[in-house]
């Protein structure tokens, strides 16, 4: 008996040996064109800004990522 535990696993992967159709959105900087399942929370956060614009208090959200500059300069967009 071996002591490799992935031994013989190979019989179960495809062909071409590639498990994945799209490893895209597996990367931490894949943005989806559509965000499933969230539209109750974007129009949370849309609340949120228009009470803000409009001189109340909002409440507390944390947004964080980069700003609109900061992807412009990693693009060259000057």
């Amino acid at each position: 008996m071996s002591d490799n535990i992935f031994e013989g696993l190979d019989k179960y992967l495809p062909l071409d040996d590639n498990i994945f159709k799209d490893k895209k959105p597996l990367d931490h900087r894949f943005l989806p064109d559509k965000l499933p399942h969230r539209k109750e929370q974007i129009t949370a956060i849309a609340r949120y800004w228009v009470e803000a614009l409009k001189g109340t208090t909002p409440s507390n959200i944390t947004i964080y990522g980069k700003t609109r500059q900061q992807l412009l300069n990693l693009q060259g967009n000057n």
